[in-house]
C-alpha cells in the first residue's frame, strides 16, 4: 500500500477549498462557481481516499469511495444536470487512469480486474442518470429555480 502524505493531502484539500471559496464569493449563483465547487468536493473526496489508503491495509478506502453516492445527492441540491455530469465526468477519468496507472489509490488490494471495474462505471452511469432526471425533473417543476 502506498504510504500517503498528509501534507499532499491536506495542501491540495486547501488549494481546492480555497479555489471554490473564491469562486462563490464572487459570483454565487454562476455555472462556473457551480463547477468550482463540484471539482473541489470531488478533489476532497479524492484526496480523503488517498489520505485513508495505508490505514488497516487500505480497508477504509472502500467505506470512503461510498461518499460518492452522497456527493451526487448533493449536487442534485444544485438543480443543475451539468453539474452533475461536470462532477461525475472527473470522477470517471479518476477512475479510469488511476485503475490503470496506480492501482493502489483506488482499491485497496492494488489490483482489480476489468470486470470490477466496468460495474463500477456502470453504477456511477446509473447514480448520474438518476441524478441528473431529478435535477431535471426539480427544474422543470418550477420548484429550484436558479
Amino acid at each position: 500500500m502506498c504510504g500517503a502524505s498528509v501534507v499532499v493531502a491536506g495542501g491540495l484539500s486547501f488549494v481546492v477549498a480555497a479555489a471554490a471559496q473564491f469562486a462563490a464569493a464572487r459570483a454565487p449563483a454562476d455555472l462556473q462557481t457551480r463547477l468550482m465547487i463540484s471539482t473541489a468536493m470531488v478533489a476532497q473526496w479524492i484526496m480523503l481516499i488517498y489520505a485513508v489508503s495505508p490505514y488497516n491495509d487500505g480497508q477504509y478506502m472502500l467505506d470512503v469511495h461510498m461518499l460518492f453516492f452522497i456527493m451526487m445527492g448533493a449536487f442534485v441540491a444544485y438543480i443543475c444536470p451539468i453539474t452533475v455530469l461536470f462532477a461525475d465526468t472527473i470522477v470517471f477519468f479518476h477512475h479510469l487512469i488511476f485503475n490503470f496507472v496506480m492501482p493502489q489509490l483506488i482499491w485497496p488490494v492494488g489490483t482489480i480486474t476489468l470486470g470490477h471495474f466496468l460495474l463500477h462505471c456502470l453504477m456511477a452511469v446509473v447514480t448520474t442518470a438518476i441524478s441528473v432526471s431529478l435535477a431535471l425533473a426539480v427544474r422543470r417543476s418550477g420548484c429550484g429555480e436558479m
